[in-house]
């Protein structure tokens, strides 16, 4: 079973092997009405109402929990470009990858892929690639299903984690379903991973 059902994620961090991976991960958020907002140097945009995906790495120290913390934050002074958008824009899932190797280019690759995914803003977090961007604009919530059907070519398939910001804070990081890939799991196992759909179908779950 451990072939396909990978260690609990953020909400257990702090256990042996947890604490401090590395990673790559994908911020899904949701901006209720159209904005016009200024990213840094970039300048102003206007940015739709709907759903976005960022990617980003989490390869230096404190790794994915430090920066996923970080990024739910609120209140924090402004450094990257997503600082800018998460100010009007609420984090309603996030899904995550363990590994040492930069690949957050590889997933928005896939990212652009996705029915009726465009890029709101060239440049977007990805002054340091040659990625157009790595923000991704869509007018419906991504399916992390779908998202998994375009990264065969990875090992291994995100964690899909869903979170909900609270007054004066934000709740706790819950793991909900976590596919591995190479080979994918059997239909005969899917209950194993609890309400999830057969794969190739949309796995999406409603907000708290």
């Amino acid at each position: 079973m451990k072939a396909f059902l990978q260690p609990c994620g953020l909400e257990r961090a702090g256990s042996e092997g947890q604490k401090g991976d590395k990673g790559i991960y994908a911020l899904i958020l949701h901006l209720v009405c159209r904005e016009e907002i200024t990213i840094g140097r970039l300048g102003k945009f206007t940015f739709p109402a709907g759903y976005y995906l960022y990617l980003g790495s989490a390869l230096g120290p404190g790794g994915l929990e430090a920066r996923l913390t970080r990024h739910l934050r609120e209140g924090k002074r402004p450094h990257w470009h997503i600082d800018y958008l998460l100010e009007r824009a609420r984090v309603i899932e996030v899904w995550t990858l363990p590994s040492a190797e930069r690949l957050e280019c590889l997933w928005a690759r896939a990212a652009r892929e996705l029915p009726g995914a465009r890029l709101p803003v060239l440049g977007f977090g990805s002054s340091d690639c040659s990625c157009p961007s790595h923000l991704i604009h869509l007018i419906e919530r991504p399916s992390f299903a779908l998202f998994v059907e375009r990264m065969q070519n990875i090992r291994m398939a995100p964690r899909r984690l869903k979170t909900s910001r609270e007054r004066g804070g934000v709740s706790p990081l819950k793991v909900e379903i976590r596919l591995a890939l190479n080979p994918p799991l059997p239909r005969e196992l899917h209950h194993l991973l609890g309400e999830i759909e057969p794969h190739g179908m949309d796995a999406r779950a409603s907000e708290e």
